[in-house]
């Protein structure tokens, strides 16, 4: 009979160490791949995005440059404004990317303790900012008396993408409105667009998902993904349904702290 002894086996207690630590490894791989995959799917994302948009201010400024001398105001104008929209477009463009990148890597928070102001005066100067004056006067703003205390840094940006893409998507009216019920604070904007099909509000905050009526317009498919995240981090709800009798309601819903 042989004396040989039999090799010694591992110790079970090690196993689930190094099975834990095997799996963590993958999760960071699966993670930093995920985000590599991310990146150049954004990256692809605004080459392509970015074309249209300076390819008229590229257009518009060789014809002024050409021919503005000869044209008349009106004409010379309309170019202009071509060039503004279309730089308006590549900031918000630029902008939904950069706060979804914020949002991915987990460096935005809201403010513990913001200060208490009128949400009257906050809508109307969100508003202003966002549009011109034709496009100012398609947004109703109703909103009464009352005081808010959210992060505007990120409520901002909120409201910001479903006020462009209602004014984007609808040559109708748009209602903005702000109220208080039941402990919470309410926001909620109408449009009279195209809207979404069931299906599609089922994918609606999914990112870089666009939808049928969004197809061959200029844009990111991050919108509303941003608002979904901005709106979370401040501790609410955003929910979409079809506005009668046609287009969209966006609500959100937050915990009134005032």
């Amino acid at each position: 009979m042989s004396d040989a002894q039999p090799e010694p086996r591992a110790s079970l207690s090690a196993l689930p160490c190094e099975s834990l630590e095997l799996v963590q490894l993958r999760a960071e791989l699966a993670s930093e791949r995920t985000q590599a995959e991310l990146r150049a799917r954004i990256f692809r994302l605004l080459s392509h995005e970015f074309r249209t948009p300076l390819t008229v201010i590229l257009s518009s400024t060789e014809l002024l440059q050409t021919y503005g001398e000869r044209w008349d105001t009106f004409k010379r104008n309309g170019h202009l404004t071509k060039i503004a929209h279309s730089v308006e477009l590549l900031s918000a463009l630029l902008d939904d990317v950069l706060l979804f990148n914020k949002i991915q890597a987990g460096v935005l928070e809201a403010v513990g303790a913001p200060p208490v102001q009128p949400m009257q005066g906050f809508l109307q100067s969100l508003i202003e900012d966002i549009s011109d004056d034709s496009q100012a006067r398609r947004v109703h703003l109703e909103c009464p008396p009352i005081d808010f205390a959210l992060d505007t840094e990120l409520l901002s940006p909120a409201l910001r993408n479903l006020l462009h893409n209602a004014l984007h998507y609808t040559k109708g009216g748009i209602e903005l409105r702000a109220w208080r019920q039941d402990g919470s604070l309410w926001l909620q904007v109408d449009d009279e667009g195209p809207g979404f099909s069931e299906e599609e509000r089922l994918r609606l905050f999914e990112p870089f998902f666009r939808g049928v009526s969004a197809q061959g317009i200029p844009g990111t498919g991050l919108g509303l993904a941003v608002v979904q995240s901005c709106v979370r981090l401040l501790g609410g709800e955003v929910r979409c349904r079809p506005h009668s009798p046609c287009g969209s309601t966006f609500q959100l819903q937050f915990e009134d702290r005032t």
